[in-house]
């Protein structure tokens, strides 16, 4: 009992770390914290997954359209 208890203490601290890059606009640092997780197996809730994917796609868009105007 006191592992799973653990465990989600675990993730809700991990989750605050990401949504904190997340804030900063540290996306890189957010994303390489979820692969981490994912592969340790520590599993990010759908919020926190949503908002990185959110922010990384309008990073991705912004940058998009600089190059498209740029003539690039």
């Amino acid at each position: 009992e006191s592992s799973a208890a653990s465990d989600v203490y675990k993730r809700q601290l991990y989750d605050e770390t990401i949504s904190l890059c997340v804030d900063l606009g540290e996306l890189d640092a957010a994303v390489a914290v979820v692969a981490d997780l994912e592969t340790t197996g520590i599993s990010v809730s759908d919020h926190t997954l949503d908002r990185v994917i959110s922010a990384k796609q309008r990073i991705d868009n912004t940058s998009n359209g600089v190059i498209r105007d740029a003539g690039l």
